[in-house]
């Protein structure tokens, strides 16, 4: 399974907009943990790893932010989060790297396991050579 966009059911009135992300219905994964990074300054970069099981989904819910993303032997590419209905699926074995595009932006991360530092892939060799496997 590779990267993808994700775009939310959301729902528009007088009072404002409602975005909705259910389990299997919206996400491709059971959802375990939720966590946010606010007050990103543009230019600076955050994540460069991979997760070997984790599967995750990344919105920008303020402002704009760029995610970075490579499956073991690919090609980079490069996502535009900007509309916080539409949001970036990466399945477990993806590099990804990411930074805000406007000042102070929130970007809000939906993941598939709790927290293991057993499943961080924090070296770029280390990623180049795991094979994914099979359906990942």
């Amino acid at each position: 399974m590779d990267c993808r966009y994700i775009e939310l059911k959301s729902v528009a009135d007088e009072r404002g907009t409602l975005h909705v992300a259910e389990e299997f219905a919206d996400l491709p994964f059971e959802l375990k943990r939720i966590f946010y990074v606010t007050d990103l300054v543009p230019g600076v970069e955050r994540g460069h790893h991979a997760h070997r099981e984790t599967h995750q989904a990344f919105f920008c819910v303020d402002g704009a932010a760029e995610l970075r993303t490579q499956r073991p032997r690919s090609e980079v590419t490069v996502w535009r989060l900007d509309d916080p209905g539409r949001g970036v699926y990466l399945p477990p074995m993806t590099w990804a790297v990411f930074s805000a595009a406007s000042p102070r932006a929130l970007c809000l991360v939906l993941a598939s396991t709790l927290y293991s530092p057993d499943d961080y892939i924090w070296d770029r060799h280390e990623f180049e050579r795991t094979p994914a496997a099979p359906g990942r």
